[in-house]
């Protein structure tokens, strides 16, 4: 059985679902993220609890509360740990907060966190 990372991001933004899943597709905000990283973004934390494999889903609805998150981001990196796939998606966090339909980097104000030993902790 193939190892796949999983981290998951928390964050809010003043743009539109839609506008978020396009901005995600560019290259300068995959710019230096490797293209096998795969994401699935989610508006309504209801959806946690449709996730497969994910150990703790009342964990990351806490930290969906926690961070006030209007979205949510899973990140899938195949061969990969769950933190060094947290790593990649912090990277990609970034670009997205410094893209261009984000007038100012305040309007994504996010968190990633992965699972270690059965329960999440926050990507420093």
């Amino acid at each position: 059985m193939k190892k796949v990372g999983k981290a998951y991001g928390f964050f809010g933004c003043s743009a539109s679902r839609q506008e978020i899943e396009a901005e995600l597709s560019l290259p300068a905000v995959r710019r230096n993220v490797p293209k096998e990283l795969e994401l699935s973004l989610m508006e309504d934390m209801n959806h946690l609890m449709g996730l497969s494999g994910v150990i703790n889903v009342d964990g990351l609805l806490q930290f969906a509360r926690r961070f006030d998150a209007q979205y949510m981001v899973e990140a899938t990196y195949p061969d990969a740990t769950n933190e060094k796939t947290s790593g990649e998606l912090q990277a990609l966090l970034i670009n997205l907060s410094n893209s261009l339909f984000c007038h100012t980097p305040e309007h994504i104000q996010g968190k990633v966190v992965y699972e270690v030993g059965g329960r999440y902790v926050i990507k420093e």
